[in-house]
Order: C-alpha cells, then structure tokens, then sequence
C-alpha cells in the first residue's frame, strides 16, 4: 500500500504566513489569531509557527471541508517542536464546546501524556494514551492511529502507546467544530506554542512501516512521499 492510498490532506506548512495550501485535497487552511501564523524554519522547508498567547490556529470550517469528519478509522502525522510547555497542548482535532467534541490530538505537560480523545456522543469523551516527555526546542514526529476503539501511538518511529483503551467511542460525525491545527475551539488558550510541520490525515490506519516511512532517519518525508527530504535542523527528538 502506498502512502497516498486514503489521503485526505496534507498541509507542508512552508507559506510565509496567509493561507495554508491542501497538497492533496482540497482542505486548505486559514489563519486566526493575534498577527495570523507566522513560518519558522521546519523540519522540511518552512513550518507554521503558533504562538500560544495570540491564540494562534489554522483552520477550516466544518461546512466547507471534506473527508474530515471520521466515524472509526483515522490516522495522524505530523511534527512539531516545542518553545515552550504549558499543561494542554493542542495539536490537531475538531473539539468544541455545547455538545460538539469529536476528535483530539494534544499533549498533556502534567502527566507527560500524549492524547487521543474523542465522543459519539459530541458531549460526553473518551481517551487513549502514549507516553511522552519532550523537550523544548527538539523535533518530534508524532503519528496516532485510530481504528475500532483502538489506539496507537509514535514517537520518532517508536511505538510508545501505554493505553489503548479499546472502549473508545466512534467520533461524532455531526459535530459543527471546524478542523483546527494549533488549538481547539473549546478552549482557545490551550494552544500549542512552537512549530508545526508537514501535517498528513488519512482516513485509514497506517502500519508500522509506514510511520518508519515517514520519520525516514529523522529527517522527514514530504508529500508526494517519492523521495527522502533533506533536512533543515539536525537537532532530532527521542529514537534518533
């Protein structure tokens, strides 16, 4: 199977600041926030530069998307690099408050938790878990798989899933929250602070070999996935 296969979207993340182009699909993405989103140099290119006291996210409506509202499969990759670390660190998901949650990725600083949440309900949520304890200033690749209640999660190629909770709800398909990258429309102060890059959903579960694919030696892998990237920082997270 190739990466391609059930790609929804994948954002590389290398404009300066404005609009955020779909490579894939049609999903592109707007900025909101104090000064918009700026770029910062990425693990491949340029990266999207949130910064967490502006409120800073990209987004696309939830009339306007498409392929976007998973039920029970889904998967997620992406990198990121902290400046800094506050409690909630929300990376990617449509979450929004009055009985609209559906899907979150997002890191917990407390309990060095990296999250997968959801609801079929779009009040009530569920949560599966993978330990992380990054470091600010460090790229890390992060990959959380979702199928049939089931969770998985990777860190720099590495499976560190510690709970996978198998009584994980289906998402809310009606939910009206828009698909966020950076923050969420719950609670906009628990945003992510640092750099984000080459953000790719597919609508299937990626196989372990596929997520080594795309760490490729901690250098990364862009869309369309032919070639190895060159990197742009040699400063790597765990597993490198």
């Amino acid at each position: 199977m190739a990466l391609t296969d059930n790609l929804v979207s994948y954002w590389k993340l290398d404009e300066s600041s404005g609009t955020r182009i779909d490579s894939n699909g049609s999903n592109d993405l707007t900025e909101l926030g104090t000064g918009g989103v700026g770029s910062a140099t990425g693990i491949v290119s340029n990266g999207a530069d949130f910064e967490r006291n502006d409120q800073d996210r990209l987004r696309i409506p939830s009339t306007s998307f498409s392929g976007l509202g998973f039920s029970t499969v889904c998967s997620f990759s992406f990198w990121i690099k902290f400046e800094s670390l506050s409690t909630d660190n929300t990376f990617i998901g449509r979450w929004k408050s009055g009985g609209n949650l559906s899907y979150l990725v997002h890191y917990n600083n407390t309990l060095n938790d990296l999250y997968f949440r959801n609801s079929s309900t779009g009040s009530n949520n569920d949560a599966a878990f993978g330990n992380f304890t990054p470091s600010v200033g460090v790229w890390y690749h992060l990959v959380v798989t979702f199928s049939s209640g089931n969770c998985t999660f990777y860190v720099d190629g590495s499976d560190v899933t510690n709970d996978s909770t198998t009584s994980l709800t289906s998402c809310y398909t009606s939910s009206t929250a828009d698909l966020m990258l950076g923050n969420n429309e719950a609670a906009t102060t628990l945003g992510f602070d640092g750099v984000m890059d080459e953000v790719g959903v597919w609508s299937r579960v990626l196989t372990s070999s596929e997520v080594t694919e795309l760490y490729n030696a901690g250098t990364g892998l862009t869309y369309p996935f032919s070639s190895a990237a060159t990197p742009t920082l040699m400063m790597m997270g765990i597993g490198s």
